[in-house]
């Protein structure tokens, strides 16, 4: 398994570590292009040209919210780890009262069936109709 921080991810020296003794490669090199025909993905490319063939590739994009419509009603903004998030409370609240938030914009790990139940519990807060 290799890691690629793409030179932008500064690993602390105990998280290099951790890694290495795990037996994962870490290339700091940037990724310039990703090799494959149509659809498929064989290889990245680095900025040095150095070319590493893939059996797989997972990755963790930077995110951005679609609209600035929160920041324009007052939401905070919070900086997550992919990306910028609406800052909530755990019943989906945000800083502006009466306005809730749920899904993507609200939370930093992205995933619709996480996307659903925080709708579920932003909607039973709004009639406030959540029975404990």
């Amino acid at each position: 398994m290799t890691f690629f921080t793409n030179g932008a991810l500064m690993l602390t020296p105990e998280e290099r570590a951790r890694l290495v003794a795990r037996g994962i490669t870490i290339i700091d090199t940037p990724v310039v292009e990703v090799v494959g025909a149509g659809r498929s993905v064989e290889a990245l490319r680095l900025s040095d040209n150095a070319i590493f063939p893939l059996d797989g590739l997972f990755i963790s994009p930077t995110t951005r919210l679609a609209t600035p419509f929160a920041e324009q009603l007052g939401c905070a903004i919070e900086a997550g780890p992919l990306g910028p998030v609406i800052s909530t409370d755990s019943f989906k609240a945000t800083t502006v009262p009466g306005l809730y938030a749920a899904g993507d914009a609200a939370r930093a790990m992205h995933n619709i069936s996480l996307a659903v139940a925080d709708g579920v519990i932003a909607g039973a807060m709004m009639h406030r109709s959540l029975v404990f």
